[in-house]
């Protein structure tokens, strides 16, 4: 069974469920703490899948660390957190919600307007 670890504390049910039925065990952040390198490294070894907010920034140095296929999925729009060397690494998925933003943000430009 994979494993996955979310620092998102308000994951929503559904996204759980759809895990769970995929065979995948998800374990909640206990704090709301934002975690540094060396601990998204220690998660990394223990865990298949990080699921992360914008406020995680991921660095080329879990690299050298990871030694089996890993996935990151970041609940943002936009990847600038995350070093493009990781982004670009064969040992590591990225996944992000590209285009799930677009209806929020054309409503605020009109409501500026």
């Amino acid at each position: 069974m994979k494993k996955a670890y979310s620092f998102i504390p308000d994951l929503n049910m559904k996204a759980i469920q759809i895990l769970k039925k995929h065979r995948i065990q998800v374990t909640n952040s206990p704090t709301d703490d934002i975690p540094n390198t060396k601990e998204l490294i220690g998660l990394l070894k223990e865990y298949d899948i990080l699921i992360i907010g914008i406020k995680i920034s991921v660095k080329r140095d879990i690299l050298e660390h990871i030694q089996h296929p890993k996935i990151i999925a970041t609940l943002s729009v936009g990847l600038d957190h995350i070093d493009s060397e990781v982004i670009e690494s064969s040992l590591v998925k990225v996944v992000h919600v590209k285009d799930a933003n677009s209806v929020s943000v054309a409503e605020h430009i009109f409501a500026l307007m």
